[in-house]
């Protein structure tokens, strides 16, 4: 009877073995695939506030072009009197 006792504490010790490390394995494979999320969110957040401020300096260029345009008409208008 104890041969049979101590067979089914090693079946039962070896099952939660294996499941132990199927846990582990699955939660390090949920963490990895985290990170990789976190790592391709934080490139499109980079990669969005570039391309806003690329635009923002765009407008600005064209703010600066277009007060630069008025002034020379404006001092052209002024020449012409």
């Amino acid at each position: 009877m104890s041969q049979l006792s101590a067979q089914a504490v090693a079946a039962v010790e070896e099952s939660f073995s294996k499941r132990c490390g199927q846990k582990v394995q699955n939660q390090q494979s949920q963490y990895e695939e985290l990170r990789a999320r976190r790592k391709a969110q934080e490139a499109y957040n980079s990669c969005l506030k570039r391309s806003c401020a690329e635009r923002r300096a765009a407008v600005s260029l064209l703010k600066r072009r277009c007060a630069v345009a008025r002034l020379g008409r404006a001092a052209q208008a002024h020449l012409r009197q």
